[in-house]
């Protein structure tokens, strides 16, 4: 009797919802649960305050740290671990996967504006794992330049081996790490919206950098020692 009820109700149609339908509902601030949703049924991402961003920047690198000790277990005390290398280049991959997965998802040529799309997919990006996880290769290579791990070549003599200082190095490792993941998307998101936002917001920046700075004399205080060190 059930099923009789359920095959008799009357069906309907829904459309499916494209990137560009919701370009009108970004100026919304906070977005409503539902176009929270459709960001997430169409990017497979899920919008997130900025202290979720911040603390997750911070579990990636607590997951780095952990990372890192591997080398220790591997008797690489003076250079870096096959493990943090393997767990580099997999997440490497990995994000140039999800950056051409993004990419693919925005109807560019269906919108009179390309730089209306441009904005929602860099709206997106912020809010995708992606630009957190690149972030975080920024903070490996910090820290391994820190550790002085970076003396030896990474990717073998005839790229960065002899005449290579540790700065060449992490310098190099930044633009593929960090940049490269996003399949260099983010060099041209620095340019468009970083910079500009730098001197819009420049008092956000300065407050950020200090925490950053400060934070580990205030480890150090309560006792907490970063691996690395």
């Amino acid at each position: 009797m059930i099923a009789f009820v359920l095959s008799d109700l009357p069906m309907c149609l829904a459309d499916q919802v494209r990137a560009m339908d919701l370009l009108p509902y970004l100026t919304d601030s906070p977005p409503s649960i539902q176009i929270e949703i459709k960001l997430c049924n169409v990017f497979k991402v899920v919008e997130k305050p900025y202290y979720i961003l911040f603390g997750s920047c911070w579990l990636c690198a607590v997951v780095q740290q952990l990372i890192d000790h591997t080398r220790m277990l591997e008797e690489r005390n003076e250079e870096l671990g096959l493990t943090q290398k393997s767990y580099v280049g997999l997440q490497l991959l990995a994000l140039v996967m999800e950056t051409f997965d993004m990419l693919n998802k925005v109807d560019w040529l269906d919108c009179p504006s390309p730089w209306n799309m441009y904005n929602l997919y860099v709206y997106i990006f912020v809010h995708s794992s992606v630009f957190v996880r690149s972030v975080m290769m920024s903070m490996i290579v910090w820290d391994w330049f820190n550790a002085q791990l970076l003396k030896r070549p990474i990717f073998g003599m005839d790229w960065d081996g002899k005449g290579c200082s540790d700065r060449e190095r992490a310098c190099l490792l930044v633009v593929i790490l960090q940049f490269g993941s996003s399949a260099f998307i983010m060099a041209i998101v620095a340019v468009t919206h970083v910079v500009p936002s730098l001197i819009v917001y420049y008092w956000v920046f300065l407050l950020a950098s200090g925490f950053i700075i400060k934070i580990r004399s205030w480890l150090r205080f309560l006792g907490i020692t970063l691996i690395s060190e």
